[in-house]
């Protein structure tokens, strides 16, 4: 219910300024920085963005958050160069360890092994944008942009038209992870059978040696 009347209300308060540009953006591979930094955090660069993107649409658009970390915006005049300043000020690059914390457990022992790698972390947004003529317009425009928005350039403005001739460019917040994946702190096997687990941990036992492995990202 929430996201219907945010979505309802930009709709009604981005009908007053058209014709004009609309702008859909959402904070590259958040999942995966969700996983790596925790919600506190992520909630915290959630609320960042949001006053940037607020700041730079005054006088003459409006921008409302819409759910999870998107947003839209619908300006007046074509904004590119104000987006480009707020994607421009919300990058950033830092110094980070990847990888992961190996648990193992086979009757009562219990082992511990860790495969960090110093990497960097960094935080991009992805913006589409596209005219939009009238509110007759607005709500198509608002669900093909979202449909759309996916695997393009970071930090700047991509205008839905180009996108029948510019290829997708997958794109995560890590640079590197370690070369191998996670092996048994036992027997130095790979191969489990998963009992749970996302993209933040995995649960399952060891295929060689019936170890009880629980794997976690480095934190």
């Amino acid at each position: 219910m929430e996201r219907i009347n945010h979505i309802t209300l930009f709709k009604q308060a981005a009908a007053l300024l058209l014709p004009g540009f609309l702008y859909s953006f959402n904070i590259a591979d958040f999942k995966r920085r969700n996983c790596h930094l925790g919600h506190r955090i992520c909630d915290a660069e959630i609320a960042e963005f949001g006053e940037l993107l607020a700041a730079a649409a005054r006088p003459d658009a409006v921008a409302q958050r819409v759910g999870g970390d998107r947003w839209f915006m619908v300006s007046r005049s074509n904004a590119n160069d104000r987006v480009k300043g707020v994607l421009d000020c919300y990058r950033r690059a830092v110094p980070f360890v990847s990888g992961w914390t190996i648990k193992g457990r086979r009757g009562d022992e219990e082992r511990t092994t860790e495969t960090p790698l110093k990497t960097v972390l960094r935080r991009a947004v992805r913006c589409l944008y596209t005219e939009v003529a009238s509110e007759g317009e607005l709500a198509p425009a608002m669900a093909a942009l979202e449909e759309s928005n996916w695997s393009l350039p970071v930090d700047r403005p991509v205008a839905l038209s180009q996108l029948a001739v510019k290829r997708r460019e997958p794109w995560q917040c890590v640079d590197q992870y370690p070369k191998f994946d996670p092996a048994c702190p036992f027997c130095g096997s790979r191969r489990f059978t998963w009992i749970d687990g996302d993209d933040c941990s995995s649960d399952g036992i060891c295929k060689e040696c019936g170890a009880e492995i629980s794997i976690r990202n480095i934190v």
